[in-house]
C-alpha cells in the first residue's frame, strides 16, 4: 500500500496542515458519518458528525496501528451520534409538550395570540423582549438563551423575572404579584 493513503500518514499530515489529507480522511468515512446522519433523521446532522470527525482527526492522540485509529474515529463518532440523539430527542419531547392539538386551538386563535403576545412584549427592553420571546414563543431553556445571546444564566433569569413582573403589571395593575 502507497504510503501516502495509509490512515496513520494522513492523520499525521492533517495534524501538520495538510487539507487534502484531512478531505481524504472525511472521504473514507463518509459511509459512516451517512449512516448515523440517517438515523439522527434531522436537516444538520451530517454537518454536525462531519465536525466531530475534523475535531478527533485533529486532536487525536498519536496511534500508529491503522486498526486501532480506525476503531477510535468510529467509537467517537458513535459516541457523538449517541450525544446528538439524546439531544435531539429531549428537544423533541418538548416540541411534543407544545403540541397545538394539546391547546386545541384554532388557527385564527393562534394568530390572535401570536399579535397579541407581540404586543405585550412590545413595552419591554430589548433584551427582556428577546429572551420572553426565545424563553415562551421559542421555547428555549435558560442555558440555551444564555448561550446564544452571550450572557450568564443567572442575567437571563433577572431580565425574565423582571420582565415578568411588567407584564403582570400590564395585565393587571391594580394587583401586586
Amino acid at each position: 500500500m502507497d504510503k501516502e493513503k495509509t490512515l496513520v500518514y494522513l492523520v499525521y499530515s492533517s495534524k501538520k496542515g495538510n487539507k487534502k489529507s484531512l478531505l481524504t480522511i472525511i472521504d473514507q468515512f463518509t459511509p459512516l458519518i451517512h449512516k448515523y446522519s440517517r438515523k439522527l433523521n434531522y436537516e444538520d446532522a451530517k454537518s454536525e458528525l462531519i465536525e466531530k470527525l475534523l475535531t478527533i482527526v485533529l486532536q487525536m492522540p498519536k496511534i500508529e496501528n491503522e486498526k486501532k485509529i480506525i476503531s477510535y474515529i468510529h467509537k467517537s463518532i458513535i459516541h457523538e451520534y449517541i450525544k446528538l440523539s439524546k439531544r435531539n430527542t429531549s428537544f423533541n419531547q418538548r416540541l411534543t409538550f407544545y403540541d397545538d392539538s394539546f391547546f386545541e386551538c384554532t388557527k385564527a386563535q393562534n394568530e390572535f395570540s401570536k399579535i397579541h403576545f407581540f404586543e405585550l412584549i412590545n413595552d419591554l427592553k430589548p433584551r427582556q423582549q428577546v429572551i420572553i420571546k426565545y424563553k415562551y414563543y421559542y421555547g428555549y431553556t435558560t442555558n440555551e438563551i444564555a448561550s446564544k445571546l452571550n450572557i450568564t444564566r443567572q442575567s437571563v433569569y433577572k431580565n425574565e423575572k423582571c420582565a415578568l413582573n411588567i407584564l403582570k403589571n400590564q395585565i393587571s395593575p391594580s394587583q401586586k404579584f
